[in-house]
């Protein structure tokens, strides 16, 4: 769960906004997606998901 809740920051943070499923299984896109957006969640995946 952290690497999901690291994702999540992170789009917020890079302008895609996101809310969390009650149960944790995924999330909703909020409002207007700015034109990168699928870059962003790809980059943001990566990285929250990467071996550190």
């Amino acid at each position: 769960m952290d690497s999901f809740r690291e994702q999540i920051n992170c789009m917020n943070k890079q302008g895609v906004k996101v809310s969390v499923l009650p149960d944790g299984s995924g999330y909703n896109y909020v409002g207007s997606l700015p034109p990168d957006y699928v870059r962003v969640e790809d980059d943001c995946l990566k990285k929250a998901f990467s071996q550190k």
